[in-house]
């Protein structure tokens, strides 16, 4: 819940990580999805499953989703160029410009940076939750792994860690 809590009063996270989600729904099924797996096949580039953002209360769903973005990143990219290059051979300058503004959203470094901390940070919390929903431990092991996971995000707040 303190998840869900987070998202909504920080709605630019969402905003950032859409850009991701977007690009890959428009490759999730059909001839699209056909088009997005024969180039990673001919850039011999492994990917995920084109996932869409569920936004549920379950921090796993979204790291799944991040996961996947960040796999199938340089498919996507590749992908959305050839119909780039297409769209301005044929003067199509709408959809070239429409495809330009996705290009430039996937490119950006800023968001590159950011999705991969906020995917280290959930692989963290994610962990911890899976952890502290087990039955079996006493609640008092339970702060251990709470405090081990504090020091994890702090050090990830003083320096990167790869």
């Amino acid at each position: 819940m303190i998840w869900g809590d987070t998202l909504k009063k920080k709605p630019w996270i969402l905003k950032w990580i859409k850009v991701y989600f977007s690009a890959m729904q428009s490759m999730n099924v059909g001839k699209s999805a056909s088009h997005f797996l024969e180039k990673a096949e001919e850039l011999d580039n492994c990917v995920l499953t084109n996932k869409t953002l569920q936004t549920t209360r379950f921090v796993r769903a979204l790291l799944r989703g991040i996961t996947a973005a960040l796999r199938n990143l340089p498919t996507l990219i590749a992908v959305i160029s050839k119909e780039y290059n297409e769209a301005t051979t044929n003067h199509e300058a709408t959809k070239s410009n429409e495809l330009g503004a996705i290009l430039n959203s996937l490119r950006n470094a800023e968001l590159l940076f950011f999705t991969i901390g906020l995917a280290q940070i959930l692989e963290i919390y994610s962990g911890v939750s899976l952890e502290v929903q087990h039955a079996s431990p006493f609640p008092l092991q339970l702060w251990s792994k709470i405090d081990d996971s504090k020091a994890e995000l702090r050090s990830l707040s003083d320096h990167w860690v790869w």
